[in-house]
């Protein structure tokens, strides 16, 4: 047995696809025997331990202690629940979850930790502000320790790589790089013309129509200032351009649909509707402001809009612009420039697009398969 341990993230978002759907594959194509440890707020706890638990995937659910700048005193719990499970390793998630695997193995309760690193938490602290000062204070030391101090590592994108290397003179050859991949609602897309055409009817949209999609929240890191200003441009220059916003309410975005209420929508879905209307557009959006966490980061959102056929718009100072134009799966907006021609895409790049994607960014992909097996050779 080995414990996945993650700290005050709640089952939210991405929990789903990028935790649960994970485990439940290393566990199924593995036997790795993965058991989930979750640490969350008390805030809300109730309703969220059952939302864990209602997961198929074995769990520990627990309360974290109050504020996040006392997460060391959960080190008391983990340490009974390594003692009465007797784990041999702990995969941990962030920062914090890699401090308290890291405080398990040095009192020799474990034998291995690994290191999930799915951000670089000094950029994301230090540019967009988002922990309590007292909290802001402790990342740089924090993720030094998780990142020179685990037995494995695995890095969201290679460029993540050098942010170690270079903020903590990480040296090491102990990982593997594996973005995020797609999760169990995204795989084995089918791209229908018939059925796409009939949800662009509904939506108002036709069939000529070029459409743009941005589905996600509206954080800082989003960008959506620049999603907005891109979306204006292509609205003036383009007749046949209407935009999708799968998000909350902005006061810009609001805005926008009300000088283009015949070409500009917003909607709020539940997550099982999201892929039939991605599949609906014909471009994703993932324009942002250039900052040391976009240009290392890796979108869930980049491999979702893949897989139900979409091109992506990206910024050119992105880890997966490279990436878009070596394999012309979208177009990247460089210096600013948002006015350029957009055309819509046939079935068949569509389809190239969604293969491409369950090529390269699903679970079961041979090269991410791999890593997978590599990184739990390392805890055995």
């Amino acid at each position: 047995m080995n414990f996945y341990l993650t700290i005050n993230e709640e089952p939210v978002g991405l929990f789903k696809s990028q935790i649960i759907d994970v485990i439940s594959f290393l566990n199924r194509e593995f036997e790795s025997d993965l058991f989930l440890v979750s640490f969350i707020s008390l805030r809300h706890f109730f309703k969220h331990r059952r939302i864990i638990k209602s997961c198929d995937v074995n769990s520990i659910v627990l309360p974290s202690f109050p504020k996040l700048r006392f997460f060391k005193i959960n080190f008391f719990f983990l340490y009974l629940i390594c003692l009465k499970y007797k784990p041999k390793g702990i995969i941990a998630r962030n920062i914090f979850a890699g401090f308290l695997a890291l405080k398990c193995r040095d009192n020799k309760i474990i034998s291995k930790v690994v290191y999930d690193g799915r951000g670089f938490i000094k950029a994301e602290s230090e540019e967009y502000k988002i922990f309590p000062k007292k909290v802001a204070k402790m990342i740089s030391s924090l993720e030094s320790f998780s990142v020179n101090r685990s037995d494995f590592l695995m890095a969201i994108t290679q460029e993540m790589i050098h942010a170690w290397k270079k903020s903590y003179n990480f040296n090491k050859n102990n990982f593997v790089v594996i973005p995020n991949t797609l999760g169990e609602k995204f795989r084995d897309i089918s791209i229908d013309s018939n059925n796409i055409n009939a949800i662009r009817l509904s939506l108002g949209f036709k069939s000529d129509d070029i459409v743009l999609i941005y589905s996600g929240s509206t954080a800082k890191w989003q960008s959506i200032d620049n999603i907005i200003t891109f979306c204006k441009s292509q609205l003036e220059i383009n007749p046949k351009v209407k935009v999708l916003f799968l998000s909350n309410q902005t006061i810009e975005l609001n805005q926008l649909i009300a000088d283009y209420p015949t070409k500009v929508f917003r909607m709020w879905l539940d997550s099982n509707l999201i892929t039939k209307y991605l599949m609906a557009a014909d471009y994703g959006l993932l324009i942002r402001n250039q900052s040391i966490t976009n240009s290392v980061s890796f979108s869930t959102k980049f491999a979702e809009y893949l897989s139900c056929g979409l091109k992506v718009i990206t910024s050119e100072f992105m880890s997966i612009s490279n990436f878009v134009e070596i394999n012309n799966i979208g177009f990247i907006v460089k210096k600013n420039n948002f006015k350029f021609d957009l055309e819509k895409p046939t079935t068949k790049e569509k389809i190239r697009i969604c293969d491409f994607a369950s090529h390269h960014f699903s679970k079961s992909s041979h090269s991410i398969y791999s890593k997978y097996q590599e990184m739990l050779s390392s805890i055995e």
